[in-house]
């Protein structure tokens, strides 16, 4: 009974350490995804300074 209590606690901890995990590598991707539209929108903004040097 006590090695089960043992066993309990143990995986508890495990699924905690998990979810802690999870939720950092949840930030991580937000900030990849916030890091890319900052790029594409610069790409545009480039694009159209590059566009307008072109016409002229």
């Amino acid at each position: 009974m006590r090695s089960m209590q043992t066993a309990l606690a143990k995986s508890q901890t495990i699924n905690e350490n998990l979810v802690t995990v999870t939720a950092q590598q949840q930030r991580y991707i937000e900030g990849l995804k916030a890091h890319r539209r900052t790029v594409e929108n610069m790409d545009r903004k480039i694009d159209k300074v590059l566009l307008k040097i072109a016409e002229k």
